[in-house]
């Protein structure tokens, strides 16, 4: 029988020693523009997202996709709502919180864009637009990592990429 949906705390995976590396590239991703970002991401994802924002069954969901715990703890399952009958992707633990914090920069990436358009002061419109270059080579930067670090076959990564972006 299949496990029920449980939500998986992408705060706390982020502190532990197996995910160091995810957690440097969320806050390399991030971290030079965060003070547009009220100076604490945590805060302004809360303030601006849905509850529970900090799983990655929150960010898998929100990209129309369900991720469910496997039998064996240590894997994830990645489900397509979109097409039940596809075989399930199943990813190590870390792949889970890599795959996190790619969407997780997307998702900011695609907040600072929107901010950046909508701006109406000039002094604001003015910083965001100085920043702009920096911003998409750091967004780059990171999903080359997150790629790098996944450590999965062509094939695999082409699957996952499909249900991210």
């Amino acid at each position: 029988m299949e496990k029920t949906l449980e939500k998986f705390d992408l705060k706390n995976a982020l502190t532990e020693e197996a995910s160091q590396e995810a957690n440097l590239s969320i806050f390399g991703a991030i971290g030079f523009d965060i003070a547009l970002f009220e100076n604490n991401i945590y805060p302004w994802l809360d303030a601006n997202v849905d509850n529970n924002c900090g799983s990655i069954f929150y960010w898998v969901h929100h990209k129309g996709a369900v991720m469910l715990m496997s039998d064996d703890t240590t894997k994830v399952k990645i489900q397509n709502p979109n097409n039940w009958s596809e075989e399930d992707t199943v990813v190590e633990f870390k792949t889970a919180v890599i795959i996190a914090n790619l969407m997780i920069s997307n998702m900011i990436s695609w907040h600072f864009n929107e901010k950046m358009e909508n701006a109406t002061e000039p002094e604001l419109k003015a910083l965001y637009e100085e920043k702009k270059d920096t911003w998409v080579n750091i967004y780059h930067a990171n999903r080359a990592f997150v790629f790098e670090s996944c450590g999965l076959e062509k094939t695999e990564l082409s699957n996952l990429l499909q249900v991210i972006d």
